[in-house]
């Protein structure tokens, strides 16, 4: 005859199969909820009607770009952390005495950033550069009533911005 011997339940590797398979799920689970709490995708705009509203006026920034044939070279000049900017426009176009640069990472809002100008000659502009991380970013270069968009590729030595027709 067979002898049995009784083991205790923690003595069994099926037992322990069975608990890890919900005890898993429970972890994954912790995981995911930890990521997204911690992790912030901003994405979602909160209020998407006002920003709607709001075309009207950047329509408006545009379209004076247009009128004035803008075009803006920017140079990096990593040694110095310095930013140099030469705005031709034609026309009546007055440079005001300060412009600014939006710095827009592409996936990142947190290393969005906006620079000050300061007129440094005719059609001049001449500011500090801040620490940038390699990849795709978005520019903007405006004032109150216009502005310039363009697409560049950290790190670069210059930008040219114009509005396209």
């Amino acid at each position: 005859m067979a002898s049995t011997t009784s083991r205790y339940w923690y003595q069994e590797p099926f037992v322990w199969f069975l608990i890890a398979i919900p005890l898993s799920s429970v972890l994954v689970g912790m995981v995911v909820l930890w990521f997204a709490v911690d992790t912030d995708d901003g994405l979602v705009v909160d209020d998407y009607y006002k920003q709607g509203l709001a075309i009207n006026k950047t329509l408006g920034r545009d379209h004076l770009a247009r009128e004035y044939a803008l075009e803006s070279t920017i140079r990096f000049v990593n040694a110095f952390d310095q930013i140099h900017i030469v705005l031709n426009a034609r026309g009546t176009f007055k440079h005001p005495p300060e412009v600014q640069l939006g710095l827009y990472h592409a996936t990142k809002k947190g290393f969005d950033q906006e620079i000050t100008l300061t007129r440094t000659s005719d059609t001049g502009y001449s500011g500090v550069l801040p620490e940038l991380f390699a990849g795709r970013w978005y520019i903007t270069l405006f004032h109150d009533h216009w502005r310039l968009t363009g697409v560049m590729f950290w790190p670069a030595e210059s930008v040219t911005l114009r509005f396209l027709p």
